[in-house]
């Protein structure tokens, strides 16, 4: 994503300097051509239908799938408002305080951030090995032994050593269930106020098949046999579950956009845990928010009306770069309002490729806010 945004930045940037020295006559052919197009293409394009294409200029095309929530079928939703959870210190040492005997305090000072102005974390250090790191709004918690199951576990696609789909999304280990480990972290999270779905995935990892995937491994990629645990039994079962919210069954994004400290975006969520047969292995809440539903409904605005804000951004640029549209989805976000207040949104995404002159083709994603048809861009 990040990379996506800063190619896009590019891409905008020189684009706008040429437009501004035709502002006059793309003014004229946005009226004449722009809106007009989209209006006769989508007359003919609902929104119920599974497929879009149209052209919004010879060097962009949509050809995309559409997909809509069956909650947001009719367009409208109740208005749900979110806040970052805020925690006291020793709120939270009594929650985890079977988890960690702490031993040792440093305080980690000097941090900002547009929710609580100037703030401090704390760091705590267990008898055993144990630590927790602690803000006002975030909570992240180990136990010494969550080295060895990050030696094997390499949950990001986009590396070649990724292995996640390898452990089982529906093996029962004989320790517990996952149903029954779920609920017991779900109420770790309830205790900060963080609603987590129902809907979550939690990965098997049977110590036979993490003693197979384990590889420890230096700066450049060696694998260091040395720092193999010693032994795995089943004393080293665990679930890794992966987490989100929702609303009305859609979950809720949990990609970073923009700044979410000192801007207007919102850093990426990261709720997950380790739990296995001795118990809280790791737990993170990182970004997540207290949701709170209200009974004031709102519209949606038609895919019809999203596509003339796609076809009025790209009426204002001039570029020769190739865009494609391949998906288009109504989906939903947390948009920051101000302080420590947001609310969370429908949003219009398109997701494509775009070819640079001079780039590698590179993801895009465009988002526009379901609410009033406005590009979210930071």
């Amino acid at each position: 994503m990040k990379k996506s945004i800063f190619i896009l930045s590019i891409f905008l940037c020189a684009s706008l300097v040429s437009a501004c020295n035709q502002a006059g006559q793309k003014e004229s052919d946005l009226s004449g051509n722009g809106t007009e197009n989209i209006h006769k293409v989508a007359a003919n394009s609902a929104i119920n239908e599974d497929e879009i294409v149209l052209s919004l200029d010879e060097n962009t095309q949509v050809n995309a799938e559409v997909s809509i929530p069956e909650s947001l079928q009719n367009m409208k939703m109740n208005l749900v408002k979110a806040h970052r959870p805020t925690m006291k210190e020793e709120d939270v040492k009594k929650l985890f305080a079977t988890e960690i005997n702490v031993n040792k305090k440093v305080m980690d000072k000097g941090y900002k951030s547009r929710e609580l102005g100037e703030y401090d974390i704390a760091l705590l250090y267990g008898k055993q090995g144990e630590f927790m790191e602690v803000s006002p709004t975030d909570i992240y918690f180990h136990t010494p032994d969550y080295d060895f199951y990050l030696n094997c576990l390499f949950t990001d696609p986009a590396i070649e050593g990724y292995n996640l789909s390898r452990f089982s999304l529906t093996k029962e280990l004989p320790f517990a269930s996952r149903e029954n480990v779920f609920q017991v972290i779900k109420n770790y999270f309830d205790m900060i106020g963080v609603s987590i779905s129902d809907d979550y995935e939690a990965y098997s990892l049977n110590h036979k098949k993490l003693q197979k995937e384990e590889k420890p491994m230096d700066a450049d990629g060696k694998i260091l046999e040395e720092d193999k645990k010693e032994s795995w039994t089943k004393k080293d079962d665990a679930y890794y579950f992966i987490f989100h919210q929702e609303v009305d069954g859609v979950p809720i994004r949990q990609v970073q956009y923009g700044d979410g400290f000192q801007g207007t975006g919102i850093e990426q969520t990261e709720l997950m845990a380790i739990y296995g047969a001795r118990g809280m292995i790791a737990f993170r809440e990182y970004w997540g928010y207290v949701l709170e539903k209200t009974t004031e409904g709102k519209e949606i605005i038609s895919l019809d009306r999203a596509l003339e804000s796609l076809q009025m951004k790209y009426d204002m640029l001039l570029t020769e770069d190739s865009t494609l549209f391949d998906e288009i989805a109504l989906e939903l976000m947390p948009v920051f309002i101000k302080d420590n207040e947001y609310e969370i949104h429908p949003i219009w995404s398109f997701r494509g490729q775009i070819q640079v002159e001079g780039w590698q083709s590179s993801d895009i994603e465009i988002l526009f806010d379901g609410f009033n048809g406005k590009e979210i861009t930071s």
